[in-house]
């Protein structure tokens, strides 16, 4: 029995880092954006014409007990991040245009505001909300 255990485990390290180096080679797309959010957590882009939709998910440490990720769509240059996500760790987020690729960071033309409730985590390829609607 403890042999059939350890294989379960071996098949799913295996599936799990085989899952992991996928989304670490997904299709990204280059854009000029500069990102703001407030304390409401509302996602403000400048630029991205292309960006048709805003994912919001959890950061690496909370991926193991994360929820779903959260589609949101683009109302002008707005996207309201779901609070009840914000709520379970929910803080990161990425966009993506209509083909499904991702906005490929780190790019040079990829900025965020200063002091402006979101972070470029340039070395991990997410925006993090850092502002009072994560607190809650």
């Amino acid at each position: 029995m403890k042999k059939t255990g350890n294989i379960f485990s071996v098949v799913a390290v295996v599936i799990a880092v085989l899952f992991f180096s996928a989304l670490s080679f997904a299709a990204t797309f280059e854009a000029v954006v500069h990102v703001t959010a407030d304390n409401a957590g509302v996602v403000t882009i400048t630029g991205g014409e292309g960006i048709v939709k805003l994912v919001q998910y959890c950061p690496d440490e909370w991926a193991r007990s994360c929820d779903d990720n959260i589609t949101i769509k683009r109302e002008g240059n707005s996207f309201a991040l779901n609070k009840e996500g914000l709520a379970r760790h929910q803080t990161v987020f990425n966009f993506r245009d209509s083909s499904g690729k991702w906005l490929r960071i780190p790019h040079e033309e990829v900025t965020c505001g200063a002091n402006a409730n979101v972070t470029c985590e340039t070395g991990k390829g997410y925006f993090t909300y850092t502002g009072a609607a994560a607190k809650k």
